[in-house]
């Protein structure tokens, strides 16, 4: 049984379904992502010219007795994100941590594709009973990929965080996905109706994990996440935007 439940204020008109659903919300993303993902989207904020430095993995392996060790004190940063190339012969269950994320080290040698931002990228190897030491690689940005843009530069300054029911809509792209999010919202009753969307452009173009925005053709409304699965796309909501007009092109 799902329950409506009309949200005020910075939200209003926009119906928030709160309460049970049938519907279970999928896992979240992972935030160190294969690099193939989202290979398929339109870059933003991209460099005009082909890259002038190539990015290249950097190895990053994890030792039985938790010490880390790197390839290299410097990375490249590629169009998708820090690219790792992480192994590990640490303990089931053992993480790697990067910056303020981390994931479950992988059971065999695999590429990550993480979203640091030019800088410092401190690294270290965890599990619940030891910590690593850290490790302190720079991620060099010479091909300009990173955006400094922000969600509220967007239009979609963070307002209400409430409880979705509505668990999420897929799509073949990025963009079919977050179709399909306004329309699930549109059939549970959105007053007004969402009629457009548009992709932030924070942080690198062709990062799995994507930000957009849903709203009206006069305003914003929705943030949404949007990040790449085995099958093609998964679009959910975050959070309701501080309602204004869309950003000027």
């Amino acid at each position: 049984m799902t329950h409506a439940l009309r949200v005020l204020g910075a939200a209003a008109g926009l119906v928030l379904l709160a309460g049970c659903t049938d519907t279970a919300s999928p896992d979240p993303s992972p935030t160190g992502v294969p690099t193939s993902p989202g290979a398929s989207l339109p870059p933003a904020d991209s460099p005009s010219t082909a890259p002038s430095v190539a990015a290249e993995p950097l190895e990053v392996s994890c030792g039985s007795d938790f010490v880390l060790s790197v390839s290299a004190p410097t990375v490249v940063a590629s169009s998708a994100g820090v690219l790792l190339l992480v192994s590990s012969e640490a303990p089931a269950g053992a993480y790697l941590n990067y910056g303020v994320g981390g994931d479950e080290l992988p059971a065999e040698p695999a590429q990550w594709a993480i979203d640091a931002s030019p800088g410092e990228l401190v690294l270290n190897c965890s599990s619940s009973e030891v910590e690593g030491e850290t490790v302190t690689v720079q991620v060099e940005d010479p091909n300009g990929y990173w955006s400094t843009s922000t969600m509220a530069d967007a239009g979609c300054e963070m307002g209400a965080i409430p409880g979705w029911a509505i668990g999420g809509a897929s799509g073949e792209t990025a963009e079919e996905a977050v179709a399909a999010l306004a329309a699930v919202f549109n059939e549970t009753g959105s007053d007004p109706e969402l009629t457009r969307w548009a992709r932030g452009s924070m942080g690198y173009p062709n990062a799995a994990v994507q930000n957009w925005i849903l709203g009206t053709d006069a305003e914003t409304k929705i943030a949404a996440d949007v990040f790449a699965t085995e099958e093609g796309f998964q679009a959910q909501p975050d959070y309701f935007c501080v309602s204004v007009p869309w950003p000027e092109d």
